[in-house]
């Protein structure tokens, strides 16, 4: 059986990938002399800070000059069988269709072609991105890539593992491999939090600059090109020495599309890493302990709340109902909190460990890609850091998939387009400044609790 978020996909997507799409363009046209004429253009009259009014109309002129050379360039395309953008040199290798390329894929290949031009042309719009578009970043996709989860997210608010001593074994000490398997199985059973390592982002945007090779060694010209040697290797895998700049790209599409759906590990998880961010802005001490459990206990309670693995009607809707009125609450007395929660949830920052060295994949996303579904051009096309995701209220829900009764409800969050916010979608905020949040937050405990409370 499917599931719900497998199900959406095929309606929105078709045969092939959105996200291969949005690759597809990118790469094309990366290098393109028109395209990086018009965007390179375009991106001095943003930067420009005294830019007047007509400059930055200059800049969406060049953007959507660039746009009507892609649309161009890709009907013709559509005739030409040995241009790259044909429909013919996407192979079936390249995994790029679900369940396989046929011949009557042709459609939905230039569909989402055309569905991804907007995203690419008008990406210079996007201050972060605009170092990729100049430069000419490579996209390559995040694959199959597994974030290192963080010790926060593992452990969802438990106490951190302590260490006990050795033990005997049939009368033996145990020797060191048994202690440390030992102390790797109790740690891991600890463990309360998020369980998934699956990557948030679908595409990532690499730097193509070369790492400068170590003091008298020479390297192959062509291990400096990312096409043909994308992690850039010396004759030792130990030499890397350069951390690549990359920017991991979440790719939705379409309406109501899923921003996350975490279940009860993962709402301790994340939780505990919102939580922690929060009580970080406070003085070290009984302020910054009190903000982490005011944070963290209403994650935990809606955790705690969804936690049935059970098929009980009753049980479920008052389950439902009870998380809601959290999540409600939260919405309404603690909105940068629920913003908080939705960005942790879209980007995975900090529940992952950040990559480094010569690794180019990135299961982190700092970019939320938006494209219209396939014959809804008025749905938009945006490139939004995920820092500016707006709090969006999660819906309760019994987890589909899996063996009758063996999962626990999950709380989705579904976002909209890039011109409508989506059902509970709110849009994004900047909150007080760290001085403000603490002064308005004393002054309202010296107000309800007493002074110094």
């Amino acid at each position: 059986m499917r599931t719900f978020r497998q199900f959406n996909q095929i309606l929105v997507e078709g045969r092939y990938a959105s996200e291969h799409g949005h690759r597809k363009v990118w790469n094309e046209f990366r290098h393109n002399k028109t395209i990086r004429t018009s965007l390179g253009q375009a991106i001095d009259l943003l930067n420009n800070k005294n830019a007047s009014d007509d400059d930055k109309e200059e800049a969406e002129r060049l953007m959507a000059s660039a746009a009507a050379h892609m649309r161009s360039r890709i009907e013709r395309a559509k005739e030409d069988p040995e241009d790259p953008l044909n429909f013919n040199h996407d192979t079936v290798k390249s995994g790029n269709f679900k369940n396989g390329k046929t011949d009557d894929d042709a459609e939905s290949y230039y569909n989402e072609l055309e569905n991804n031009i907007d995203a690419v042309a008008y990406s210079a719009r996007e201050k972060k991105m605009r170092a990729a578009v100049k430069d000419g970043w490579k996209m390559v996709t995040a694959g199959k890539k597994q974030g290192e989860l963080s010790k926060t997210a593992l452990r969802g608010g438990a106490e951190p593992y302590q260490q006990p001593k050795k033990i005997e074994i049939n009368g033996k000490k145990e020797t060191d491999k048994q202690y440390k398997d030992r102390l790797d199985r109790e740690e891991k059973a600890s463990y309360q939090g998020v369980t998934s390592g699956t990557s948030k982002s679908d595409n990532v945007l690499i730097d193509p600059t070369p790492s400068k090779p170590k003091e008298g060694e020479k390297k192959d010209p062509s291990n400096q090109d990312p096409l043909i040697n994308p992690l850039n290797r010396t004759d030792k895998e130990s030499d890397i020495d350069h951390d690549y700049k990359k920017i991991g790209v979440s790719h939705k599409q379409g309406a109501n599309t899923q921003i996350a759906g975490g279940e009860p590990g993962e709402l301790r998880g994340v939780g505990a890493v919102v939580a922690k961010r929060a009580s970080m802005k406070f003085p070290k001490g009984t302020e910054r302990n009190n903000e982490y459990d005011r944070v963290f206990n209403m994650f935990r309670n809606i955790a705690n709340t969804t936690d049935y693995r059970g098929s009980d009607p009753n049980q479920i809707r008052r389950r439902k109902a009870a998380a809601q009125q959290i999540w409600n609450r939260m919405s309404d007395e603690d909105p940068k909190t629920l913003q908080d929660f939705t960005q942790a949830q879209a980007s995975r920052g900090g529940v992952f460990n950040k990559t480094t060295g010569g690794d180019m994949r990135d299961a982190t996303a700092g970019i939320m890609t938006k494209v219209p579904a396939t014959g809804k051009p008025q749905q938009g096309s945006s490139n939004k850091p995920v820092s500016q995701q707006g709090g969006i209220i999660p819906r309760p829900t019994k987890s589909k998939g899996g063996d009758e009764g063996n999962r626990p409800m999950a709380n989705r969050q579904l976002g909209g387009t890039a011109n409508k916010l989506g059902k509970h979608e709110q849009p994004f905020k900047a909150f007080f400044p760290l001085a403000q949040q603490i002064a308005s937050r004393r002054l309202r405990n010296d107000t309800v609790l007493g002074p110094g409370q």
